[in-house]
């Protein structure tokens, strides 16, 4: 018999200035994380080869996060408009899972075969409170009832499965089957939900060995997912400094199929590798998530539409150590595509992306002093809608690229030296090109038996203040502009005792 237990206690505070639409102000962000865990495990000797445990996982975490903006912030809550001393967001959120199962194997020559069975419970409760403090008094948020939300999942669950061997073949296969029950409720807001349903999520593994060194292997996987307990709050959560959060729909109900081909070929000794994958999933959900911001709220709301997403990905790797010149080369080229359906402007419209990835990666030892490391990552996106007649059409088309330059220099015994060099460049149709260059350098010296290191740190020696990132995901194009610290230096000593 065997017995872990843990108990953890995690506590980080972080404090920093921000600036939103030319207003400057700070905000504090508390988490403290109490956790204990125990595994029980039992494994019985049998007087037979087969094998039997018992199993037991529990554990109990207890989470308190507050989120505390003041010192300027001008705040737009309806009915809580202007300058507050304060306003304090807390979370709470204790939450108590258990897993207890039985398992029992049976070896049968190439064939493994085993069962397990057993009960997955979990608890949690879900508090919160927003309030505003001015000279010292406090006004708690009265725009609903707040949160106080419990939530209960139950699993009963059999697995029966086999895995096998023979020669250059090998495999898995599992076929659980789940009855779960989801449970949630709130007076305040009249919410009693409750979901009960009987799912089968099987899942098949398998392998086949050329070489030691070289395989095929193959996996598919069916999951049914529907969601947790941030999905169904009712009352409002300030996330962050911009967003204040809730729901007004209920579970969505998930069904995903994976499957996925991989293929490795390895030659230790001539420092060669090759693989490529192919991998292709698809989704369907019940209703479609969709997002509506009124008063300043960003409330989340179900739509009674059939949403439907695929997803493919192709990609190969290769990695080669050219002897002759001494040179470590690397190269993994992906493309992905993704296709989902999305409302927009009252109309379901299909969304299609593609992505090109290419990565490159050369690194050189010049000498016993000098190394240099070279990586290049682009990016090829394009963002597309096939509309019907008499819409138009969206097309949105985005290249990025970012280059890193390394020279590493070791020219006396315990003193190291590195400049790195940084371009980035992205363009995106309909817009101007971005480019921009980066260069940080560091020194470290090690003395005293490796126990005291100092270091001089120089970053951003170009002073760039200003940097602009474009993305585009399957139902959106984001633009995020940041100010940045200019030319900085830094000094630092760390002593080993």
């Amino acid at each position: 018999m065997n017995n872990n237990l843990e108990y953890v206690i995690a506590k980080d505070n972080n404090r920093n200035y921000m600036q939103f639409n030319n207003i400057s102000f700070q905000q504090a962000l508390q988490n403290n994380d109490n956790s204990f865990s125990n595994d029980l495990n039992w494994i019985p000797a049998l007087p037979n080869k087969n094998l039997l445990e018992f199993r037991w996982l529990f554990s109990r975490k207890y989470y308190k996060k507050s989120l505390d903006i003041f010192d300027g912030y001008v705040c737009d809550i309806k009915d809580y408009e202007g300058i507050h001393d304060n306003i304090v967001q807390w979370i709470k959120s204790p939450f108590i899972f258990s897993n207890a199962y039985a398992s029992y194997k049976i070896p049968s020559g190439k064939v493994t075969y085993d069962i397990r069975a057993g009960v997955v419970n979990e608890r949690q409760l879900l508090n919160t409170q927003l309030a505003f403090t001015n000279d010292s008094s406090t006004i708690i948020y009265t725009g609903d009832a707040g949160n106080h939300l419990n939530w209960g999942k139950d699993q009963f669950y059999i697995s029966p499965g086999a895995d096998m061997k023979w020669r250059k073949r090998s495999g898995s296969l599992r076929i659980p089957v789940i009855h779960q029950s989801i449970n949630y409720r709130q007076g305040e807001y009249a919410l009693n939900g409750e979901f009960k349903r009987l799912l089968v999520q099987p899942g098949l593994n398998i392998r086949y060995n050329f070489t030691p060194e070289h395989y095929i292997s193959g996996k598919y996987n069916y999951r049914n997912d529907f969601g947790d307990i941030t999905n169904v709050y009712k009352g409002a959560v300030l996330l962050n400094y911009r967003l204040l959060h809730a729901n007004t729909g209920g579970l969505q109900q998930s069904k995903t199929h994976t499957a996925t081909i991989h293929y490795d070929y390895q030659k230790s000794i001539k420092l060669f590798l090759l693989n490529a994958d192919f991998s292709y999933g698809h989704s369907t959900a019940d209703y479609i998530m969709s997002t509506t911001i009124t008063e300043n709220m960003e409330k989340t709301v179900l739509l009674p539409y059939m949403n439907r997403i695929k997803n493919i990905r192709a990609g190969f790797g290769l990695s080669k150590f050219l002897y002759r010149l001494k040179i470590n080369t690397t190269i993994n080229a992906s493309y992905i595509q993704a296709m989902l359906n999305q409302l927009a402007n009252n109309n379901l419209i299909p969304f299609q992306n593609d992505s090109y990835i290419v990565n490159a990666a050369i690194n050189k030892r010049i000498s016993e002093v000098i190394s240099i490391n070279y990586g290049s990552i682009n990016i090829w996106s394009r963002l597309f809608t096939n509309v019907p007649s008499g819409n138009q059409a969206f097309n949105r088309n985005l290249f990025r690229t970012n280059q890193n330059l390394t020279f590493a220099i070791t020219a006396f015994k315990n003193v190291y030296a590195d400049i790195t060099a940084r371009h980035s460049y992205t363009h995106q149709s309909g817009s101007n090109a971005v480019k921009y260059l980066f260069a940080d350098a560091g020194l470290r010296y090690s003395g005293l038996g490796k126990r005291v290191e100092f270091q001089i740190f120089a970053n951003n020696l170009f002073n760039v203040r200003q940097y602009k990132l474009f993305s585009i995901g399957e139902n959106q194009e984001t633009i995020s502009s940041f100010d940045i610290r200019g030319r900085t230096f830094q000094f630092r000593v760390e002593c080993i005792f």
